[in-house]
C-alpha cells in the first residue's frame, strides 16, 4: 500500500468525479480529435491512434514496410547501433552503458504503466463512463510503447534483453506502488510522470544512433500528449467547489510528497540505476522538479485558499517541495553529484572520456561534439 498523508473519502471522490465530468469529456475529446502522429488502427467502436511496433521499426529504418520483421531490417537497425556506439568509442567515450541503462528505464517504465492502468479499472467502475472510456484509450495507446523499445532493443542490442526480461518478470511478479484508490491521486501523480516520461525518451533520442532516435521520439511523442490531456483534467479539479478544495490539496501533497516511477519498488537496483542516469545527464532532478512547477503553476494550487489547517499544511508543504533553492532538491543534487564524481574519476582513470549529457557530450539538432576538456 502506498505511503498517504491524507484519509481516503470514497463519498466525497464520487463527488468529485461526477462534478469533473464536462473538463474530463472536453479534455478527452481535444486529444481524440488531435493529430496523434501515429496510423490510426480500428478499434471496435472507434478509430484510435496506436503506434505499430514493426511499421515504427520499418519507417525509422527508412526501408518498404512488411508485416514482419526481417533480416534485412535486422541488418540495418543493429549497424546502426553498432556504427553509432563505435563513434563514441572513437572519441574515448564509452557510451554503451549509459545508453542502455537509459532504454531499460525507459521499457521499465512503458511496462509498468500497463500495470498501473489495470489497477484504475477498479477506481473507475463506479464512476461515469468518460473515465472508463478515457483510460481505455490511454491504455491502448501505450501498450505498444513497451513493445515498441523492446523490438529495438533486443534488434539493435541497446536494450540488454536478458536484463529486461528479469525487470519484467519482478514487475509481473511484485507490481507497482502506486496511488489507485483515488481519482485526485491518480492525476496527480499521471500528469507529471507523463511529461517526465516523455523527457525521458527525448534525452535518449537525442544520444543515440539515428533510427534509435526516430524510435525513441515517435514514443515520446505520444507521451506529452497525454500530460497534456492529464494537465487539463487537473485544471478542472482546482475549479470544483471551494468545499472540496481541502480535500484535493491534501491528497495532492501526499502524491508529491512520495512521488516516483510506478514500478521502482519492483525494478532491481532502481535507485542506483535512476541516479547513474541522473550523473550522466540522462535526466535531472532539476527536470523532474521542473514538471512538478509546471503542474503547481499551471493549476494554480498555491493560489487557492484551503480552510482546513490539515489542508493549510498541505499546501505548505507543497510550496516546499516545489522550491527550486529547497532542501529536498539540495540534498538529491548532493547526492548525483557525488556519484557523478566518482564517475568522472573512475573513468578518467581508464583513459575514457566520461559521458553526461549537457557537459561532455553536447547535442545540436542532430549533431553530437565530445568536448572532453569539460569533465
Amino acid at each position: 500500500m502506498p505511503k498517504r498523508l491524507y484519509e481516503h473519502n470514497p463519498e466525497l471522490e464520487a463527488r468529485i468525479a461526477h462534478e469533473l465530468v464536462p473538463v474530463a469529456e472536453a479534455a478527452f475529446d481535444k486529444h481524440m480529435t488531435t493529430r496523434p502522429g501515429a496510423r490510426l488502427l480500428e478499434s471496435p467502436d472507434n478509430t484510435v491512434g496506436v503506434l505499430d511496433p514493426v511499421e515504427v521499426l520499418y519507417t525509422a529504418a527508412d526501408l518498404p514496410h512488411e508485416d514482419r520483421i526481417t533480416p534485412e531490417l535486422v541488418d540495418k537497425v543493429r549497424t546502426s547501433y553498432v556504427t553509432h556506439i563505435g563513434w563514441f568509442g572513437e572519441r574515448s567515450v564509452d557510451a554503451e552503458p549509459v545508453l542502455q541503462r537509459g532504454g531499460l528505464m525507459n521499457r521499465g517504465t512503458e511496462d509498468g504503466i500497463i500495470h498501473y492502468h489495470g489497477e484504475q479499472r477498479r477506481l473507475y467502475a463506479p464512476f461515469p463512463d468518460v473515465y472508463s472510456e478515457g483510460l481505455f484509450r490511454w491504455s491502448s495507446e501505450e501498450f505498444p510503447h513497451g513493445q515498441t523499445i523492446g523490438y529495438w532493443g533486443d534488434i539493435s542490442g541497446g536494450i540488454p534483453s536478458r536484463q529486461s526480461h528479469i525487470n519484467r518478470t519482478d514487475l509481473n511478479v511484485n507490481g507497482i506502488d502506486v496511488d489507485t484508490e483515488s481519482l485526485v491521486a491518480v492525476n496527480a501523480f499521471t500528469d507529471p510522470q507523463e511529461f517526465d516520461t516523455f523527457d525521458a525518451h527525448d534525452a535518449l533520442a537525442m544520444v543515440s544512433d539515428p533510427i534509435g532516435q526516430k524510435v525513441h521520439k515517435k514514443v515520446g511523442g505520444q507521451e506529452l500528449r497525454h500530460g497534456r490531456w492529464f494537465r487539463a483534467i487537473g485544471q478542472g479539479l482546482y475549479q470544483l467547489d471551494p468545499e472540496m478544495i481541502d480535500y484535493i490539496i491534501t491528497v495532492e501533497a501526499s502524491v508529491q510528497r512520495y512521488f516516483g516511477m510506478p514500478a521502482e519498488k519492483s525494478y532491481p537496483n532502481f535507485l542506483d540505476e535512476a541516479l547513474m542516469l541522473a550523473a550522466t545527464g540522462l535526466f535531472t532532478v532539476e527536470g523532474v522538479a521542473k514538471r512538478q512547477r509546471e503542474r503547481v503553476e499551471a493549476l494554480g494550487i498555491l493560489n487557492v485558499t484551503p480552510k482546513s489547517d490539515k489542508a493549510k499544511k498541505a499546501q505548505a508543504l507543497i510550496a516546499r517541495l516545489n522550491d527550486p533553492e529547497g532542501a529536498a532538491i539540495r540534498k538529491k543534487n548532493k547526492i548525483v553529484s557525488e556519484i557523478q564524481d566518482k564517475y568522472i574519476k573512475d573513468e578518467k582513470s581508464a583513459g575514457r572520456v566520461p559521458f553526461i549529457l549537457g557537459r561532455t557530450v553536447l547535442v545540436d539538432g542532430k549533431s553530437i561534439e565530445v568536448i572532453p576538456e569539460a569533465a
